[in-house]
C-alpha cells in the first residue's frame, strides 16, 4: 500500500518540477527582448542626412544670405532640421546631427 501511495505522490510533483522549463511559444524570443526592451542600453547611430543644395551665395556688407534648395535663408535660419551657422563667399556652415559641415557652392549645371 506505501508503494502506491509514494508513486502518486511522485507523479504529482512532476509536472510541477518540469513546469519552469517549459516556454511560453508566444513569446519573442530572447534577442528580441533584449534589442528592443531598454532604448537607453547606448547611444543610436546617427542616421545619415541627406545634405541639401547650396545655390547662391550673396554677400554685400553685414548682410549674408544663402539659397539652399531654392529657399533663401539668413545665418541661424533652418531648412529640413539643418541650421544655418555661417556664409562664406563660397560655401556655407551647416549644423547637422553629425557636427557643423561645409557644403560649397554647387557649379552650375551645363545645358
Amino acid at each position: 500500500m506505501k508503494t502506491p501511495l509514494l508513486l502518486i505522490a511522485m507523479l504529482l510533483c512532476l509536472p510541477a518540477h518540469g513546469a519552469g522549463k517549459l516556454r511560453d511559444p508566444t513569446r519573442p524570443l530572447a534577442a528580441t527582448v533584449r534589442a528592443t526592451a531598454s532604448p537607453a542600453a547606448g547611444p543610436r547611430p546617427v542616421a545619415p542626412v541627406a545634405v541639401p543644395e547650396l545655390q547662391l551665395v550673396l554677400v554685400g556688407g553685414e548682410r549674408r544670405y544663402a539659397v539652399i534648395d531654392g529657399e533663401l535663408l539668413a545665418e541661424g535660419d533652418a531648412i529640413r532640421g539643418l541650421t544655418l551657422l555661417q556664409v562664406m563667399n563660397d560655401a556655407v556652415v551647416l549644423k547637422t546631427p553629425n557636427g557643423p559641415r561645409t557644403l560649397p557652392l554647387s557649379s552650375p549645371s551645363e545645358p
